[in-house]
């Protein structure tokens, strides 16, 4: 987040709010020991939406545009587009090789 202009302060409150915590699973009678949880944010966090646009910024900044390619990011989910006038234009478009995807 600070590569990308966000004031330390926030990313030290950020920090410390995913540091040093712990959960107990329970259903119906049975609960778990507690367990040290060592990264993520509470579940239903208004903030893990923004957190993940910055975690994912990079990916959805990768494509090309200016060659068929596109990518959109939403909440948690990210989409790679990748155009062509058919099958094997899209692919080489796509930059898929070796069972990997080449974006650039």
């Amino acid at each position: 987040m600070w590569c990308r202009g966000i004031p330390k302060e926030y990313t030290e409150w950020i920090k410390r709010k995913v540091e040093n915590r712990c959960t107990i699973i329970t259903l119906d009678d049975y609960a778990t020991a507690s367990m040290k949880i060592s990264c993520g944010l509470d579940q239903g966090s208004l903030l893990s939406g923004v957190a993940y646009q910055f975690y994912s910024a990079d990916l959805i900044e990768m494509p090309d545009k200016s060659n068929g390619k596109d990518c959109l990011g939403f909440i948690d989910n990210t989409t790679i587009r990748a155009e062509g006038k058919d099958i094997e234009e899209t692919r080489e478009c796509h930059g898929k090789t070796r069972g990997g995807i080449r974006l650039g």
